[in-house]
């Protein structure tokens, strides 16, 4: 039996840093790093790999410049997947940050996971390596969600959800919501948190992913979707060969 179509997404949210410098000193030294960890270049380099991605699997493409949160920091900008009504028209999303590279050998990724779910790549064993949850998770003062991230934490730099599982996950990322959140369980400005709070209570499918589809060590080469998350963007070594490869092909296309 054919799979039926899906009607798909690929979403990039990157908003200019102009609209948080007069807020970085008031906020958060997560905000902070952030704009100090863009790298023009590599976003750059993400829009084409991942334009592309969605051009060859015939998915619409978005990169969403328009700032929508009431926080001020960047890393919450992503919190609109869930909130804006416009996307409930696709069947699928792929969310992908905007220093991660979708290679243009890479497999169809919706070819591999299940119609229905939350889908992202685990960061066990990097999180909890000291034998005790990130201060943040601490206070949330649930033991049992503690308990649930220590078996599954994921990162949100690679994010693939249905129109269900974004609907059930909405009451828990509304402004009021994560404003409690930063007030009285200490989210500072940890949208990954959040998110990971609002998969877990609301009840949706969870699914793991292999860590090919969001690889973020040095194994460049290997992964399907890499990406280059904090400082390593802005490393000298950071373009490995197979990205320099499509790269240099692409410039003398032009």
């Amino acid at each position: 039996m054919t799979k039926k179509s899906l009607k798909t997404l690929l979403i990039q949210i990157d908003i200019d840093p102009i609209h948080y410098n007069k807020n970085v000193e008031t906020r958060t030294t997560a905000t902070v790093n952030i704009l100090n960890e863009r790298n023009e270049k590599v976003k750059t380099n993400s829009i084409l790999f991942n334009g592309g991605a969605a051009q060859r699997f015939g998915w619409a493409y978005k990169l969403d410049s328009t700032p929508e949160t009431d926080h001020y920091s960047p890393c919450f900008e992503i919190l609109k997947i869930f909130r804006d009504d416009s996307y409930l028209e696709y069947d699928r999303i792929l969310y992908l940050d905007t220093d991660t590279y979708y290679y243009p050998d890479s497999p169809n990724i919706l070819e591999y996971y299940p119609e229905e779910g939350f889908h992202a790549v685990s960061r066990m064993g990097k999180i909890f390596d000291s034998g005790k949850e990130p201060d943040h998770l601490a206070r949330l003062n649930k033991e049992y969600l503690v308990q649930k991230y220590k078996k599954n934490y994921f990162n949100s730099g690679v994010l693939l959800l249905d129109k269900n599982t974004i609907i059930k996950m909405r009451p828990y990322l509304t402004h009021d919501s994560i404003e409690q959140m930063l007030e009285k369980r200490g989210l500072w400005s940890d949208d990954q948190s959040a998110i990971n709070i609002a998969a877990h209570e609301s009840g949706v499918k969870i699914n793991p992913m292999h860590e090919y589809w969001n690889q973020m060590d040095k194994r460049f080469k290997e992964g399907y979707i890499v990406h280059l998350k904090g400082s390593i963007k802005n490393r000298e070594n950071v373009f490995d060969e197979r990205a320099k490869e499509y790269l240099n092909a692409v410039s003398s296309s032009n």
